[in-house]
Formats: structure tokens, sequence, C-alpha cells
């Protein structure tokens, strides 16, 4: 009785969405004018980018990638997650920070290819799982409806809680902080924007929006994305919700890896440089750009080997820092901060550090959880990953939102309460957008 009661309010929640979803998307689309202009850009904006290709297929040091880009793509996890990893280990190697525990270091960087190898191998295993599902049957049009409410009371809810603080965080650095009601925020927006560009790109590609369309969103959803998460000074914002956005483009084929390079990648770096640059600059610290790029992953890596020679290989805390912390801090109830406690334990003051994908992981599990945790997160991103190739706009639109918390996770862990939220909230809605096949099916 009570599962039905709370099906049917479900039901008439998203049945609510949709009707405002369905108003709000025709009072936008009104505004919309058919220019051939927009995609003769786009054509030449290509052609510029095509010049790429010749240096891509000469590159000698990327040889060793290209079989496994042409099975699976660049911007997929099995490519890009052990890409960056290796690219973040050799900037902190790069680093002037000093590195004195050897021992400890090598360890620290052989644990984390491990997790790695670990959550590549168990995506495969996701896959294999996921060939037993069949897809569900759901109205595109229906989905981006649903979706367009969530991401607009996200905007609203993010300039809300920038005007209830009183200034912008990015400009002034002690109010950084990831409060409750900017996490409801940042996630409603994150789930909607990656759900109304997923839907988009399966209604261009079935003929129902034009491409124009779908190109004039796509330049809109990357511009206020940036605008909206800008402000809060913390990189990762910016990063974790444009990721969505670029890889469901990416993974329909509607832009290339190439254009991502050249026309989204330079200007990221350069925001994130910038704005990394501004807020060192008025809390009058070093603000050299070197300094800048590489200092973060070398003391990431400087933490992490810290860690490894001060824990001890079974953990300490057991899932407090994961998962105890992260309930108590959306429930507003004053917690320890992984950071800052590996600050004040490990390096003796109390600010916060990133150790690595593994680092907090180590902290509370030990060996286990560099084991098991990466087992579960690479199975449950398989698993989606095979939905979207097969053409499931709301796997892709998951799929995607999962990509950006593991490249976020790279170099912090799996530590952000706001981002638990929408990765976990996969693993339900499997039955959702999959049903087991049938005997004989």
């Amino acid at each position: 009785m009570m599962r039905s009661i709370v099906l049917l309010i479900l039901s008439w929640i998203y049945w609510i969405f949709v009707k405002i979803g369905e108003y709000l998307f025709k009072f936008f689309s009104s505004f919309h004018r058919e220019s051939k202009e927009v995609t003769e850009v786009s054509e030449k904006l290509s052609r510029i980018a095509d010049k790429l290709i010749p240096a891509y297929e000469g590159s000698i040091l990327l040889t060793p990638f290209r079989s496994i880009v042409r099975k699976y793509g660049v911007l997929s996890h099995y490519v890009l997650i052990p890409l960056l990893t290796a690219a973040y280990i050799v900037l902190a190697l790069m680093s002037s920070v000093p590195f004195p525990f050897l021992h400890s270091l090598i360890e620290g960087i052989l644990l984390w290819i491990i997790a790695v190898l670990i959550y590549c191998f168990s995506s495969r295993m996701g896959e294999d799982l996921s060939v037993k599902l069949d897809l569900r049957q759901v109205d595109e049009l229906e989905i981006a409806y649903f979706s367009l409410p969530l991401l607009l009371a996200g905007i609203l809810i993010l300039i809300y809680n920038y005007m209830n603080i009183g200034s912008l965080p990015v400009l002034t650095p002690e109010l950084r902080s990831h409060n409750v009601v900017w996490m409801i925020g940042y996630d409603l927006y994150l789930i909607g924007i990656s759900l109304f560009t997923s839907s988009l790109v399966s209604l261009h590609l079935s003929g129902r929006i034009s491409k124009s369309f779908l190109y004039e969103y796509a330049a809109l959803a990357i511009i206020f994305t940036v605008i909206v998460t800008f402000p809060s000074g913390f990189r990762l914002d910016v990063f974790t919700a444009l990721v969505p956005i670029i890889a469901v483009l990416w993974f329909r084929r509607v832009i290339k890896a190439r254009h991502i390079v050249l026309y989204l990648l330079l200007p990221l770096f350069l925001i994130f440089v910038g704005q990394k640059y501004i807020l060192m600059s008025r809390a009058g610290a070093q603000t050299d750009i070197w300094y800048i790029l590489v200092s973060r992953a070398g003391f990431t890596l400087y933490s992490l080997s810290l860690i490894i020679k001060s824990f001890g290989p079974w953990g300490i805390s057991y899932g407090k820092l994961l998962f105890l912390n992260p309930i108590l801090t959306i429930l507003g109830v004053p917690r320890l901060l992984v950071g800052p406690f590996l600050g004040s334990v490990i390096v003796g003051i109390p600010s916060s550090y990133t150790s690595t994908f593994i680092g907090p992981i180590w902290v509370d599990f030990g060996i286990i959880g560099i084991i098991f945790l990466p087992l579960i997160f690479g199975t449950i991103t398989g698993i989606y990953y095979n939905l979207a190739a097969r053409g499931s706009s709301v796997s892709l639109a998951l799929y995607s939102i999962m990509l950006s918390c593991m490249l976020v996770w790279i170099e912090s862990g799996p530590v952000h309460p706001y981002l638990y939220i929408p990765f976990f909230l996969t693993v339900p809605i499997i039955p959702l957008v999959s049903r087991r096949r049938s005997v004989g099916g």
C-alpha cells in the first residue's frame, strides 16, 4: 500500500514537471529562428579543427593509445581516466614539491595505478552484465520537458545562494564553501542540464529538432554553465558541470574530439588558471602561472605519500570519512571534513589537501577499499556506458555525470557529498531505463 502511494506521488510530481517544462520549452523555442549562418559557422570551425588530425596521426607519443581510442573514443572513461591519471602523476613529479619519503611515494603511485586498472576492468564486467538488459522506450521530448524545470530551478537556487552570502566567493576566498543550499542547486542543475542536453541530441538525431537549434542551445548551455558555476570559486564546479554537456555531444558524434580540444579545452584552461590567479592574488599568495599549474598536483601526490607512510593498510575510519560525513553534511550537521582532517593529522596544519583518487579511500578502508570501491564505481559506469551506446538518452546523461565525477575524483577522491547524490542515484534508476531480458528474448 505504502509503495503504491509513493509511486503515485512520484508520478504526480513527474507529470507536474513535464507540464511546466512543456510550457517553458515552447516559450524558449519561440525565440529561435532558423539560420544557415549557425551551421555554416560550425562547418568552418570544423575545417579549422581538422588541421589537428595530421598532428595526432603523426605523434609517436600517442601511438600506444590509438588502438584503444579507435575502439572506445578519446573521451570515454576507458581512455580519459587512465590518460589524465598518468598526466597528473607526471605534472606532480615535475613540480618543485619535495618527496622525502620515496618508498611511500612509489607505493602510492602503484596503488593508484592498480585502482584505475580495477576500475577499467570492472567497467568491462559491467558492460557484460548489462548485455542481459533491454532498453525501455521513453519519449525524448517528455524527458526534455521534465529536465528543463530542474536546470532552471538549479540556476535560481545558485543565484539565491550567491545573493544570500552577500558576495561572490571567487572574489572573497574566505566565503568559499559548499553549503546545503548550494549543493541542492548544483545537483538540480547538473542532473537537469545533462538530461536536457541528452534528450535534445536524441531529438535532433531523430529529425525532430534542427541542427541550428541544437548548436544554439549547446553554445548557450556552455556559457550559462560557466556563468552560474564560476562565481563559486572552485574550479571543479565549472569542470563538473561542463563535462556532461561536452561528453553527450561527443558521444552522439554531434561534435568531435578535435573540436573539443581546440574550442573548449583551451578556453577552459584559461578559465581555470584565471580563476586560481584571482583567488591567489586576492589572498596575497604567489601567482606564478607555472606554480599554479603544477603545485596543486605536487602537493596532492605529496599528501598521498604521507598518507601511505602514516596509515596502515587496513584503514582507520571504516566509512566515516567517505559515507557518514556526506550524510551529515547534507543534513546540516557539523562533521569532520576530509581535507582539514588530512591536513591537520598528516601535514600538521588544519588546511584542506587533496590526496588523489585513493588517498581518502586508503584512510577509510585501506587496501580493501582500494579494491572494492573502484570495482563498484567501474561496474556502475560500465552498465550505463553500454546502455548509452545502445541509444538510451537517459543512460547517456547519467553516464556523462559519472564520467565527470570520476575525472574530479582523480585529484580528490570520492569526498564530495553533492557528487554522491547524482552518482549513486544511478543505481535505483537502472530498472527505470532498462528491464531484464525475458527468457528466449
